[in-house]
């Protein structure tokens, strides 16, 4: 299972505390979502733009890899 939540809006400070205590990571940036299969595979592409749509539209999604099923 794969989940995307929606954790608001960082403000500078916010954004100054991001901290990566355990070595996964090391960077993180803000990317403008047509530049998102720069820097991740596909199907996370195809699911962050799920979410990026549903949060437009104020509501929460189901989807099955990243596409909503038709029903």
């Amino acid at each position: 299972m794969l989940f995307v939540f929606d954790g608001g809006e960082l403000d500078e400070d916010a954004q100054a505390r991001i901290a990566f205590v355990d070595g996964e990571l090391d960077e993180w940036r803000f990317v403008a979502a047509d530049q998102l299969d720069r820097y991740t595979i596909p199907r996370l592409v195809r699911r962050l733009h799920t979410a990026m749509a549903a949060r437009g539209q104020g509501r929460a999604v189901y989807s099955e890899h990243g596409v909503e099923p038709a029903g």
